[in-house]
């Protein structure tokens, strides 16, 4: 079993990932720190958080097109998924953009039940888009990688 801890797209789409092998003595740690370019489909899917951003930082929604998702950090405890997005938030009146964390929130409560504050929990639509990033990323680390031109283009 593998646990994403953290996907982060850097400068020009290079890619950090941290993530955990489960063994029979734990979960062993790696780190891959790429410029492979990944599949369309995990871009796509990491943009597809910035409805989520906007609704945990509580951001109006015409702020939607202004929002570059960075990364995701997620936590593990009990099995339930906890989750952190990092973005920005471009700014009219900068040249910089505004970083941001969302709150962490998990899945589903740690005890399991439904005792809790539900402002504690992500949305059903949030947790459907991180465990598609999970898998996309799954399948880079794993080797599946952007598809190449067969023959490059001459001037």
């Amino acid at each position: 079993m593998t646990r994403i801890i953290k996907v982060k797209v850097g400068k020009e789409g290079k890619l950090f990932i941290h993530y955990q092998k489960e063994t029979d003595k734990g979960w062993d740690d790696y780190t891959m720190d790429s410029s492979e370019s990944p599949s369309p489909s995990l871009y796509d899917a990491m943009n597809n958080l910035r409805q989520s951003v906007i609704e945990l930082c509580e951001f109006a929604d015409s702020d939607l097109e202004k929002i570059l998702i960075r990364g995701v950090t997620f936590s593990w405890a009990n099995d339930v998924m906890g989750a952190t997005i990092t973005a920005q938030r471009k700014l009219a009146k900068s040249n910089m953009n505004l970083n941001i964390n969302t709150p962490h929130k998990v899945s589903e409560f740690y005890s399991g039940g439904d005792v809790g504050d539900n402002k504690q929990l992500l949305s059903t639509a949030t947790i459907d888009i991180l465990n598609d990033i999970q898998n996309e990323v799954e399948k880079y680390i794993n080797g599946e990688r952007a598809q190449m031109g067969l023959f490059a283009a001459t001037a």
